[in-house]
């Protein structure tokens, strides 16, 4: 990041998400953490799809899957924010993208 130009930092800041250090205020108390992560997958993918790259998502911040029903009160401070990571991952590519890791 140091050695980009200006110009070009414009041009990647478009692709850049924005991660709460209070990730608890940015999440609905009242959806499970797994339809938070699917929901900006959703668009343009079957419901099922979207769940299981959700999934997917989980496992790369380092969560298990399983825990995608829980809400968000039932996380740690750090988990939340891995969390919004995932969804921000998530959000950030299309899904033939994502399946390497964090955007990049």
């Amino acid at each position: 990041m140091l050695g980009i130009t200006a110009r070009d930092f414009r041009s990647f800041r478009r692709h850049i998400q924005m991660v709460f250090q209070d990730p608890y205020a940015s999440l609905n108390p009242r959806h499970r953490m797994l339809d938070g992560i699917a929901r900006p997958i959703a668009f343009g993918v079957k419901p099922k799809v979207a769940r299981e790259e959700a999934r997917e998502q989980l496992l790369i911040v380092g969560i298990s899957p399983d825990a995608g029903g829980r809400f968000p009160h039932q996380f740690s401070g750090a988990q939340r924010r891995r969390i919004g990571i995932a969804r921000a991952d998530a959000q950030a590519a299309p899904a033939h993208r994502r399946r390497g890791g964090f955007c990049a």
